[in-house]
């Protein structure tokens, strides 16, 4: 999770695009970001949840 790509039959997750910064991949096989993160969270590239936390390596947390 955190990747997408428009291209279809890819082999390797490594051939995917990372998730784009204000944005989340949620779930595998995607081919666009799932959404915009959460308001008052803010998601660099590869995040894989809408509401980040600083635990996660590709996220920051912006709600305190």
């Amino acid at each position: 999770m955190g990747t997408f790509s428009a291209a279809l039959g890819l082999e390797n997750v490594t051939q995917c695009l990372q998730c784009s910064a204000g944005k989340y991949c949620g779930t595998e096989h995607l081919t666009a970001p799932t959404g915009d993160c959460a308001a008052g969270h803010y998601c660099i590239g590869g995040a894989d949840t809408d509401t980040p936390g600083l635990a996660e390596p590709y996220v920051l947390d912006c709600a305190d």
